[in-house]
């Protein structure tokens, strides 16, 4: 066609991707893409690319950004199974469980080193404060009620006494364990967030180890009391431990929370059961001490059981939004690289649109200024002089009457056809397409293509730039592109040739004016941009295919000096508009024709 103007024209972005048709690549590290949502699953299993080691950063979202795009409660229900505990893909939950163990990444390390210490003062405060205040109980209590059965010899120890006896075996045993369980801790929780593939088998270490921790002060304290009243200080320490682990372990899955939880009541049970049968033992069946743990057991196991599911109740709710908001990150990060996507893609199409109608250099500089000229001076330096350009014009003879025989779409697709065919041969022999004005086509070499020799246009608007390397080789130049015209000249004139035509009494013939020479070029305009050339070269191979024949190419005397070798028939001189007497040739390219 022969229009050329600025494309500014986005493509629809369409409706948002439903959630499983979403990519997923919000939580990739240092530009590793992961795979895109297959339409059949929410998540491909190719999608799992670890994180960097050396980079946790996840993108968030706001408030306000979630709220935008919900997720219903059927979303959820749709991807994952067991009331929204696990997603139905694999490779999901792993990289949801990833996320999560990402995000939490610091509060394992302070975790570790609060519960240590907690440990630590808890285990102390279990073994002193009953000694310090039963020596305060028998000093200062007169009617103390358990004076002759606990005040024998404490009233007179000093609290170093006190402090020595009781915390023996703690500096032994105690304090060994728990420094250990913190040190191995922290480091298994490194290695695997610097060198694992999946951050979630942190969490996983996480639950064994305070599991484990809660189990061993489980034993201890049995032991140590001997199992006389361990109902109340086991509890304790379970309910402060595991209210240590929800709060400051970093683990946030109700699964790992739930296995913990039944691994601690069912030891609970079985010290129980132990501690029933070696009280039996020792005092009998009906002694008061087996009395006293079976009436203190129902009650601690009541409030444990309810402490549990108080726990695992808030853990289930709040694991669930996680989730819910997890897929909300996804839909909204889907979103957006939709829309960057869509975006890039507009913008590529918008500039290879405008490089099949501007040159490249026109569109970069048209780009730097956003497509907007408002003064002569970007204008001019868009604007060069050119030398040795060779121009082809090339047109339909009888154009006019076979157009008036044949239906317009026929007309346009038989031109469309035929200058298909000429921008085919374009890139061939290296000629760029100017424009085409209704049958017209006009085309140059030494402009964008060919042996160019361009110079800038200063603010008077002359040319400046031309060296005496330029002009020196100016000559050989010229001759080059005139040469690579004359043979797109020959190639058109063949090409023409094997379009066919729509059924009509006239048949049009093609015939070609060419001149070589200087030109000018540049954007006129501010709407509708058009690179144009302007100079009498233009004018004069205008003129050239005007006063031409039928399957030839008509030229003037600068061309055949530069070409000798064609078969040049001369003709007598002819006057041309503008131009007076001009000596011209011709060069037959009909049927028969070199």
């Amino acid at each position: 066609g022969s229009g050329r103007g600025a494309v500014t024209a986005a493509l629809p972005m369409g409706e948002s991707p439903a959630p499983e048709e979403l990519g997923w690549n919000l939580f990739q590290d240092d530009g590793e893409a992961d795979e895109a949502f297959g339409k059949s699953s929410l998540l491909s299993s190719q999608s799992l690319s670890p994180p960097h080691p050396h980079n946790d950063s996840l993108r968030f979202f706001t408030d306000a950004e979630l709220d935008a795009t919900p997720v219903e409660r059927e979303s959820l229900k749709r991807h994952t199974r067991l009331y929204g505990l696990f997603f139905k893909e694999l490779s999901v939950e792993i990289r949801f469980m990833d996320s999560q163990a990402t995000l939490r990444r610091r509060t394992g390390y302070w975790g570790y080193r609060i519960i240590s210490t907690m440990a630590i003062l808890l285990d102390l405060s279990l073994k002193l404060l009953p000694q310090l205040y039963l020596r305060w109980a028998c000093s200062v209590v007169e009617d103390f009620t358990y004076k002759e059965q606990y005040c024998d010899g404490i009233g007179q120890k000093s609290t170093t006494q006190i402090y020595n006896e009781q915390t023996d075996d703690f500096w032994k045993i105690y304090f060994p364990v728990v420094a250990g369980w913190a040190i191995v801790g922290t480091i298994v929780h490194r290695i695997i967030h610097k060198y694992g593939r999946h951050k979630a088998y942190a969490m996983l270490a996480i639950c064994f180890l305070y599991t484990a921790l809660m189990l061993f002060f489980i034993v201890m304290v049995t032991v140590e009391v001997k199992c006389v009243g361990w109902p109340m200080p086991v509890a304790l320490i379970m309910i402060m431990l595991q209210c240590s682990f929800v709060l400051f372990s970093g683990t946030s899955s109700f699964v790992l929370q739930l296995a913990s939880s039944v691994i601690l009541l069912a030891a609970y049970g079985i010290t129980y059961y132990v501690c029933s049968l070696e009280l039996a033992e020792q005092h009998g069946d009906e002694s008061a001490e087996r009395s006293m743990l079976r009436i203190a057991y129902p009650f601690f196991i009541m409030i444990l059981l309810v402490f549990y599911l108080l726990m695992l109740a808030g853990s289930f709710f709040r694991e669930r939004r996680e989730r819910m908001q997890f897929l909300q990150r996804i839909t909204i990060g889907s979103q957006h690289q939709e829309i960057i996507r869509q975006k890039t893609q507009n913008t590529e199409l918008q500039k290879k649109l405008l490089n099949n109608m501007l040159p490249a250099v026109i569109v970069d500089q048209l780009q730097q200024t956003n497509f907007a000229i408002q003064s002569w001076d970007q204008l001019r330096s868009m604007s060069k002089r050119h030398h040795g350009v060779c121009i082809l014009f090339a047109e339909l003879e009888g154009f006019a009457a076979f157009s008036s025989q044949v239906h317009p779409s026929g007309v346009m697709e038989y031109l469309n056809d035929l200058f298909q065919v000429f921008d085919g041969l374009c890139d061939s022999y290296d000629v760029y397409k100017v424009e085409t004005v209704g049958d017209q086509y006009v085309a140059a070499v030494g402009v964008v293509t060919g042996c160019m020799h361009n110079e800038e246009v200063d603010a008077e608007g002359d040319s400046y730039g031309g060296s005496m390397d330029w002009e020196s080789s100016l000559h050989a130049s010229s001759a080059s592109n005139t040469q690579q015209m004359i043979g797109f000249a020959k190639a058109i004139m063949k090409g023409f040739q094997l379009v066919s035509l729509p059924q009509s009494e006239v048949s049009p013939a093609l015939r070609i004016g060419i001149h070589t020479g200087p030109c000018m070029s540049g954007i006129v305009g501010t709407k509708n941009f058009r690179f144009c050339l302007f100079g009498d070269t233009m004018n004069t191979a205008a003129r050239m295919e005007q006063k031409g024949t039928a399957a030839c190419v008509h030229t003037t005397q600068d061309v055949v000096d530069l070409v000798p070798g064609e078969r040049w028939e001369k003709l007598a001189k002819m006057e041309v508009k503008g131009k007076g007497s001009m000596q011209t040739y011709l060069l037959r390219l009909g049927s028969g024709s070199s």
